[in-house]
């Protein structure tokens, strides 16, 4: 796990060393949400792993929740995600498009045998989330995955899809886990000093472990909005 837990670590630092000075100077741009959702509404095909498709979610989600209060307070007013819509993303299968109909069946369909291919006999990951980093107006709980399985699912995914003609969303480091919890939508009236604060403070605070062993294929927009998401298939893992 260390070396797994040490690049990680090194990542999220670096996030929040460039994010920290952003914050502090009132340099955030604001996300556009509109009824819950991005504005303009984008979707794309995603495989992920929900936190309420996993076993222990209910444990998982308590101790989060009593670890927040004080950040909750403190941005009041910005778009939180549900519960239903917490998650760490696989791959992202498909470029993003305006329209859902932009996605056919058929291309569906592909997808969803292709990542069927991808993810049989592979075994699932725990993650233990530790500190509440920043990245643009994001956000997120840090996630430490205790091998380098998640890594792993991600390149066999990727591969596949690359393998079928499809383009899917390839970042240079296949390893960090994050989980978004908020955007920031308001940086009006000394919102960003408030948060700030307390986001100092969570930087190294624990929220617990959680194993997904479920991963979904969806159809949805970037915060996984109940009125913009379809369930097109759900795998599990060993």
């Amino acid at each position: 796990m260390n070396d797994v837990k040490t690049i990680a670590q090194e990542y999220f630092d670096t996030l929040w060393r460039e994010s920290e000075p952003k914050i502090v100077a009132g340099e955030i741009v604001p996300a556009r949400m509109r009824d819950g959702t991005t504005d303009p509404v984008d979707y794309c095909l995603s495989t992920l792993s929900r936190v309420a498709s996993q076993p222990n979610s209910k444990v998982f989600l308590q101790n989060v929740a009593t670890q927040l209060p004080g950040l909750v307070e403190a941005a009041r007013g910005q778009f939180w995600y549900p519960n239903e819509s917490l998650h760490i993303s696989l791959v992202g299968c498909t470029p993003r498009a305006a329209l859902p109909q932009a996605f056919s069946i058929v291309r569906r369909e592909k997808i969803k045998n292709i990542c069927q291919q991808a993810l049989l006999n592979q075994n699932g990951v725990e993650v233990c989330f530790q500190g509440v980093g920043l990245i643009g107006n994001q956000v997120f709980l840090q996630g430490f995955p205790y091998d380098n399985c998640w890594t792993q699912l991600r390149t066999t995914v990727i591969e596949y899809l690359l393998r079928a003609g499809e383009q899917p969303i390839v970042y240079a480091n296949r390893a960090p886990i994050h989980m978004n919890i908020m955007r920031v939508t308001d940086t009006s009236n000394g919102a960003l000093e408030k948060m700030y604060k307390v986001l100092e403070n969570l930087r190294e605070v624990r929220f617990g472990a959680i194993r997904f062993d479920t991963i979904e294929l969806v159809l949805t927009d970037f915060v996984l909005s109940k009125s913009n998401i379809q369930l097109l298939a759900e795998y599990k893992l060993d």
